[in-house]
């Protein structure tokens, strides 16, 4: 399931699915916010009791307060996991050669022979080629401001060089 809120609870994750297995997917902090604004802005217009400015005020503080406690409970949980039922993978890395990724995903947490899910996973990518992720333009004082507060994961997950160059 793909529910980044989750990756903050892992303990509770691990009580009702003592079998779990898990796969925590980082991605480069500077497509990380944006994304995650866009998220919520299209949330708060179909769920939300009223259309949200583009400028809301709380939206940029929301942002950074929610990531810093998933990745600070994240940080501090993971070792509840047992050995063998964790792969993180870097969300660059999987979407350059995703098949290759989920072969090594289903080998490295015992999944099972991946050759029975490949032809589905053949036609699902092969169903998504014209597939682009989206693309922001951030602002300077912004990106630095996501490089500051987000520096240990920056680091944690190596996106240090990527985001070097985008500076």
């Amino acid at each position: 399931m793909k529910s980044p809120a989750h990756t903050a609870r892992i303990k509770t994750l691990m009580k009702l699915f003592p079998d779990a297995r898990f796969i925590h997917i980082s991605r480069n902090p500077l497509a990380i916010y944006p994304s995650t604004v866009k998220l919520w802005k299209a949330l708060d217009s179909v769920q939300g009791l009223h259309n949200p400015a583009n400028d809301d005020p709380w939206m940029e503080d929301f942002v950074f307060s929610v990531f810093d406690t998933v990745f600070r409970r994240y940080e501090e949980d993971r070792h509840l996991i047992p050995q063998g039922r964790l792969m993180e993978v870097r969300y660059e890395d999987f979407t350059k050669d995703p098949k290759t990724a989920l072969s090594d995903i289903y080998d490295k947490l015992d999944l099972g022979d991946f050759a029975r899910a490949e032809s589905a996973v053949d036609a699902y990518l092969s169903s998504q080629s014209d597939y682009t992720p989206n693309e922001f333009d951030l602002p300077k004082s912004l990106r630095e401001k996501i490089i500051q507060r987000w520096t240990g994961y920056i680091d944690r997950f190596g996106y240090r060089d990527e985001i070097a160059g985008k500076r």
